[in-house]
């Protein structure tokens, strides 16, 4: 049976707009109109309130359904993650400016290009499978890849990729995960020791939670790091034969925060039982902040195994204990109330360096054992295990002490006393069971070694290394570093859990809600913004954080890290600087070079004009060889300010290279030459074959040649007939030109990486400026080319001047 009491939308929508009615219009009982009417007109005004109502609710509709678009394309573009929308044939159809920045190339530029050429060799078979099951499969797939990032180191990435509804595209969620591949890195290189030691390792958090076990922890507990990560020892490990007042011992030691070591009796997975020696050192940072506890546990099941059997032996007979002390279980030896050693088995004999009769012939307190304690200090007397069990009457356990044995190495001894066969209520003797712990101190020692390590590491960091509880939100943790950043002391910046949000620029204040956005919705943050120092100073700042859970789920923690950029932002408005500075002389040059090059024109070609009329009215003129050259040469002049103009117009790129007659180009140059060569008495010899092409500019080329013939000329021997001779050949792809003179040459060995310099000049030429090579080498390679050089001072000089080769249609090379 429906419920009559609750009202339905519609019924809510008309009682609002007979509110609305009564407020705005008049009552109309007082007219002449029937009651039929009145009721009419009533309705309709409420019919026309409820649309007017329908109409504001569709309008408030419309504009939060735009603003939810707008925000979602504002969190797709500035996102800390890298997405992509790829074909079935892994062609990239969008990008946002987070996976752009990832590849290092412009989203325009992504757009329409295989992804697979932006994944590393290695890492391409797992692409390939990779995207051929995000579209056979409609879960979410996962993968790591390493991706080619241009201009910077590879970048591994953690990608998600999901089938969109169409099933023609899917959408790849790529994060960096670099950092993290370090991090991993170096805990592994740390925790190496760890690894290979046949000691259990553990390490917990604050809160006694398990964060990392060593593979001998795994191996004796049964359990898998996997199984009990986040979990505490105690609630797995423990069971009913676990002494209580041991347990109680453990959680006052590390209610403590001091370092300590505690028997206790655990079991494993299977339910077998073993005996721990656990040593636990609570970690501290150098503010004095608790970081994590390291455990470091012995089995000594074997130990306890004999201490029991001992027990059982002084219930029943001396016999089956002289049994059990003979067996290689542990070292075991017997001194009696005089402190002479009356038995040793033969591990003692392996621990001690000594046979059994040796041993046998000393005191337990013999100066030739040089007893000390692990730290190297002599141990008194009184103090030694014998004399504390025949003091008390009672057991000793877990004493350190180290011996020397006759090879000279030391040994540290794990020692554990009993006393046996009271007479008149006093120990007739004392056995002992004795356990060689130094590989157990020495990889103590390491692992305290690490945790040295780690803490420089935090201590030299410029970067701010931080951690938050999300439980009580209080700060868990800064690196030293943050007093550099910030102005502040570590315990100051711990104590107040806002002064971040405090020190924020107030043009910056935004931040605040972008990072508890992005927190939200991907779990992470990454986000530039400017602090001020309590100083005034205003930094520029990167802080990234990422939300860390515990096995369940939960978020239990805030971790993250803050670099200071400042000068990173300086050299960047530097650079934009200098940009905008290059950006107008460049406009000015080429201002300048459109004003020069139209000038020279108008010039040249009065030149011509001139020259045309003067052969017109003297049309001898024509025989006449330097009038023939004048002309021939006012033409090139005209030729190479047009091609200089064509240049000046499209920019000297290598986009813009034309098929050039090389043979006519040096022809013309040489006729440009002939005048200053016949004066210098230099001969001029063109070996090229007229048909020879290749791909060039022709304003460059003119430059190009013309340079080598003057510099040939210019720099030409005084004792000999001088040339110059140029011939072409390919080689790898290009036609190489030569010039080779006979002239004063250069000393390569000297000179060698200064020849194509600006400025730089290497005879006393009157003419020289040392600008020439310099212009011609930069020509040649805007064309695609290069310069070599052979020279020897005395013999002369060979330029050869690589360019880009004309094929020919048949495929054939030129100038073989």
């Amino acid at each position: 049976m429906k419920d009559t009491g609750k009202k339905t939308e519609s019924e809510f929508l008309r009682k609002k707009a007979e509110e609305l009615l009564k407020t705005s219009h008049p009552d109309m009982e007082g007219t002449n109109l029937d009651a039929k009417t009145l009721k009419l007109i009533h309705e309709l005004e409420v019919h026309q309130i409820e649309l007017e109502l329908q109409n504001d609710e569709l309008i408030r509709a419309k504009i939060d359904a735009q603003n939810a678009a707008d925000k979602y394309i504002e969190l797709y573009d500035f996102a800390p993650s890298g997405y992509f929308t790829l074909s079935q044939e892994g062609i990239i159809l969008e990008v946002n400016l987070f996976g752009s920045q990832m590849i290092g190339k412009e989203r325009s530029r992504l757009r329409k290009t295989p992804f697979g050429i932006y994944v590393s060799e290695s890492s391409k078979p797992i692409f390939r499978q990779f995207l051929s099951n995000v579209f056979k499969s409609e879960a979410k797939e996962v993968c790591e890849l390493t991706l080619s990032s241009f201009g910077k180191a590879p970048v591994f990435a953690y990608v998600t990729g999901i089938l969109t509804e169409s099933g023609e595209e899917c959408i790849l969620t790529v994060v960096d995960i670099t950092e993290q591949k370090k991090l991993e890195s170096s805990i592994q290189d740390l925790s190496l020791i760890a690894t290979h030691t046949d000691n259990l390792v553990l390490i917990t958090d604050v809160y006694g939670q398990i964060e990392y076990v060593n593979k001998a922890f795994e191996k004796l507990t049964e359990f898998s790091l996997e199984e009990i990560k986040g979990r505490k020892p105690g609630s797995f490990l423990q069971g009913p034969e676990t002494d209580p007042e041991h347990i109680a011992a453990m959680r006052k030691g590390i209610q403590e925060l001091k370092p300590f070591t505690q028997e206790i009796l655990n079991y494993s997975k299977s339910g077998k039982k073993y005996w721990l020696s656990v040593t636990i050192d609570p970690i501290f940072d150098s503010q004095g902040a608790l970081l994590k506890f390291i455990g470091v546990e012995w089995d000594i099941t074997p130990q306890k195994s004999l201490e029991k059997s001992l027990k059982e032996a002084l219930e029943s007979e001396r016999y089956f204990l002289s049994q059990i002390m003979k067996t290689n279980i542990s070292a075991v030896l017997e001194v009696n109330a005089n402190g002479r050693i009356t038995f040793a088995n033969k591990a003692l004999e392996n621990l001690v360096g000594l046979s059994v009769d040796k041993v046998i012939s000393r005191t337990i307190n013999d100066p030739r054992w040089k007893i000390t304690d692990p730290q190297g200090k002599p141990v008194l007397d009184d103090q030694l295990p014998f004399s504390l069990v025949m003091k008390t009457g009672k057991p000793v356990n877990n004493i350190c002490q180290s011996i020397e044995r006759p090879d000279g190495q030391k040994r540290i001894l794990l020692i554990n006393a009993a006393p046996l066969n009271f007479e008149d209520g006093k120990p007739s003797s004392v056995v002992f069971s004795i356990s060689d712990i130094t590989k157990e101190i020495e990889t103590r020692h390491a692992l305290e070694g690490i945790k040295s390590k780690l803490e420089s590491i935090l201590n030299e960091m410029t970067d701010v290394v931080w951690s938050l509880s999300l439980i009580d939100y209080q700060m868990l943790f800064a690196s030293p570093s943050i007093e550099k950043l910030y102005g502040i002391s570590q315990a100051e910046f711990l104590k107040d859990n806002s002064y971040w949000k405090k020190s924020i620029h107030p043009d910056d204040k935004s931040v605040v809600d972008e990072i508890y956005q992005e927190l939200d919705t991907v779990g992470s943050f990454e986000k530039e913004y400017r602090i001020i120092a309590k100083n005034k100073e205003i930094k520029w700042v990167l802080n990234r954080g990422k939300v860390i859970a515990d096995t369940e789920g939960k978020p239990i923690r805030l971790d993250g890290y803050l670099t200071d950029i400042t000068e990173k932002k300086k050299k960047e408005e530097e650079i934009n600087s200098y940009l905008q500075i290059t950006k107008e002389q460049n406009e000015r040059l080429k201002n300048f070079a459109h004003i020069v090059s139209h000038n020279l024109r108008t010039h040249s070609a009065n030149i011509i004009g001139l020259l045309d009329v003067l052969k017109f009215q003297h049309p001898e003129f024509s025989e006449n060889q330097l009038f023939s050259m004048l002309f021939l040469a006012s033409e090139n002049l005209g030729e190479t300010l047009h091609n200089l103009a064509q240049v000046v117009g499209m920019g000297s790129s290598k986009e813009n290279l034309i098929t050039i007659n090389l043979s006519r180009v040096i022809e013309s140059a040489v006729t440009n030459v002939y005048s200053i060569a016949k004066e210098a008495n230099v001969a001029i010899e063109n070996q090229v074959k007229p048909d020879t092409e290749i791909m060039g500019l022709p304003a460059y080329m003119d430059s190009v040649i013309l340079n080598f013939l003057t510099n040939g000329i210019k720099y030409k021997a005084e004792n000999r007939k001088s040339y110059v001779k140029l011939s072409a050949k390919t080689q790898n792809g290009y036609l190489v030109l030569s010039i080779e003179d006979n002239g004063l040459g250069i000393n390569l060995e000297k000179y060698g990486s200064k020849l194509f310099g600006m400025y730089k000049t290497f005879h006393n030429h009157p003419d020289a400026r040392g600008i020439g090579l310099f212009i011609t080498k930069n020509q040649v390679e805007t064309m695609g080319g290069k310069i070599e050089v052979e020279s020897q001072v005395g013999v002369g000089t060979t330029f050869k001047i690589f360019f880009k080769q004309k094929v020919k249609s048949n495929g054939e090379n030129q100038q073989n």
